[in-house]
């Protein structure tokens, strides 16, 4: 899409003719080579912080019996964390379009109520703003 041409003026047609050439060239490219440049990609960002709530164990942990139940607490919120982190990550790379949002999968409408903007928080002070 170019630069400066709202979301809202492509149309359906066109985004689906884009997911399909992405379609394409992701089969194409192969699972393989997708995956590794997706880790080289995100690896860097993903690095730059972490957590750890609670005591750090070795070894395999199950995932439905330790995350999924919440028998560990602080393992699931470690867990959370992580995969928060991943998403966010993941959906707001360059060139993949606008950063993740409040827009969601869920919303039916190309443009939401709420319009997806990003805005500060009303209780910010506009003196600080210096408005």
């Amino acid at each position: 899409m170019p630069a400066g041409v709202a979301a809202a003026s492509v149309s359906r047609d066109a985004h689906a003719d884009r997911a399909v050439r992405r379609a394409e060239s992701a089969l194409a490219t192969g699972a393989d080579v997708l995956s590794r440049q997706h880790e080289e990609d995100l690896r860097p960002l993903l690095s730059a912080a972490s957590l750890t709530i609670g005591s750090r164990r070795s070894g395999v942990v199950s995932v439905p019996d330790e995350i999924l139940s919440g028998w560990d607490e602080h393992l699931t919120a470690t867990v959370i964390f992580q995969l928060g982190r991943y998403l966010l990550a993941s959906a707001s790379r360059p060139g993949g379009g606008p950063p993740a949002n409040l827009q969601g999968i869920w919303n039916a409408e190309l443009r939401p109520p709420w319009s997806s903007n990003y805005t500060i928080n009303i209780n910010t002070d506009d003196e600080l703003l210096g408005c």
